[in-house]
């Protein structure tokens, strides 16, 4: 029987597995009727917000925010958590600029779930009645459609069963374009001209003028699933790797130059 008690104690698992290195909870509230979750506050407000604020990011400054985003997913994925709803809005700052992920009303635990000896005799049972049903409930892609259009990877778009982890760095990457461009890299106001966008090599305006490093990166996550990067090698990009470094000397010359 599933109570309002199993609800808290689910959530409370949840949350304090998947948002260890994200949005803080502070409480969870139960009221008849009513649930809220009470969670850290994020001062300086989401992604989005900074762009429309300085309509466009440094590379060197977004490829810092991307180190952490890049962190923050990977430590995600690392516990068979996915996101599956990435986006501008879903990534705040906190007092110090720190990156925080927020919004895993669609995130699903991709773990293997521990069974009772009467399930594994239920599934022994189907898979040999069914064994395309068990094939299926057994696999580690998702079916269903999560995010947003303009954030979503061809094979969502597709309706096909996608890797969720493979995913989740495509949304990323739309991510990383919108912070240095200043525009989504899709338009996803008519969804027949979306798939055909999300299927053609990756663009970039000739307005902004970025590195070829930048492009290279997107490259690596703009393509098929069976191509895309994985998130292990995503951080040992060189763009990521030597933009991020270069940010960080400014900040410390900086803090010297205040100090002094």
């Amino acid at each position: 029987m599933i109570t309002s008690s199993n609800i808290i104690r689910a959530l409370r698992r949840r949350i304090g597995k998947e948002l260890q290195k994200t949005l803080k909870v502070r409480k969870i509230i139960q009221i008849p009727f009513r649930l809220y979750i009470i969670m850290q506050n994020a001062e300086h407000g989401s992604i989005l917000d900074l762009i429309h604020k300085q309509k466009r990011i440094p590379e060197s400054r977004a490829c810092s925010i991307f180190n952490q985003i890049i962190a923050a997913v990977e430590y995600c994925h690392s516990q068979g958590v996915v996101h599956r709803d990435i986006k501008c809005e879903n990534i705040l700052f906190d007092s110090n600029y720190t990156v925080k992920l927020i919004d895993f009303g669609f995130a699903k635990s991709m773990n293997p779930v521990l069974k009772t000896a009467g399930e594994e005799k239920l599934e022994a049972l189907i898979a040999q009645k069914s064994p395309s049903k068990a094939k299926k409930e057994n696999s580690n892609l998702s079916e269903t459609y999560c995010g947003s259009y303009a954030y979503a990877s061809p094979e969502i778009l597709r309706g096909v069963p996608y890797d969720p982890f493979a995913s989740d760095i495509w949304a990323m990457g739309c991510v990383l374009y919108t912070m240095v461009h200043g525009r989504l890299p899709f338009d996803d106001r008519h969804l027949g001209k979306l798939i055909k966008q999300v299927q053609a090599p990756i663009s970039f305006p000739t307005a902004v003028v970025t590195s070829t490093e930048f492009k290279i990166c997107c490259r690596k996550i703009f393509v098929p699933a069976k191509d895309r990067v994985s998130i292990v090698d995503l951080k040992k990009d060189p763009w990521v790797m030597t933009k991020y470094l270069e940010y960080e000397r400014v900040v410390i010359q900086r803090q010297s130059q205040s100090v002094k």
